[in-house]
């Protein structure tokens, strides 16, 4: 009896943290969105570590091909792990732009917008001056952070309540 208790608990968890990082519906204010992605990143970053410390330990300690493929197979679990993170990302920026009143579609352009001003930043640092290559960082970052800086709408809107922090003090 005791186990099923402690697999509902696990279950309960799981589905918590699932609904608190991977959830696109609703909305999330932008303090919430601060935290929620820099928690995300910051636990992705130490779990993809791992992968990649033993992978270099393995490197160190054997000299032949096999080595190579658990190698990359680790490399391979590096990725998945970041893959996720920027899954749970997108389902964050999604839920803001949701509390900007606006469609999760604009999340597309928001990448396209943000991926150029980063490509532009690659090829003026490869090919360009050193100021449009500046510019074009600004103007990457800029955009990056812009869904931390407009505030959300007040009162509900088509995609739901106000997140949490938001509400007037006497709903909390």
């Amino acid at each position: 009896m005791a186990n099923l208790r402690d697999r509902a608990k696990m279950q309960n968890r799981w589905s918590r943290f699932k609904n608190l990082f991977f959830q696109s519906s609703g909305r999330i204010g932008r303090t919430s969105l601060f935290f929620r992605l820099f928690g995300l990143w910051w636990i992705g970053g130490l779990i993809s570590l791992i992968p990649i410390g033993l992978s270099f330990l393995i490197d160190h300690q054997s000299g032949d091909a096999n080595g190579a493929g658990v190698s990359t197979l680790l490399f391979s679990a590096t990725y998945t792990v970041l893959a996720i993170v920027m899954w749970g990302s997108v389902a964050q920026l999604i839920r803001r732009l949701h509390d900007l009143g606006l469609s999760s579609y604009v999340a597309i352009l928001y990448f396209l917008v943000v991926g150029n001003f980063f490509a532009m930043a690659f090829i003026f640092m490869t090919h360009g001056t050193d100021l449009l290559w500046r510019a074009s960082q600004l103007a990457a970052f800029a955009v990056a952070i812009l869904p931390l800086l407009i505030p959300g709408t007040q009162g509900a809107n088509k995609f739901g309540p106000p997140p949490y922090d938001q509400r007037p003090k006497a709903q909390k």
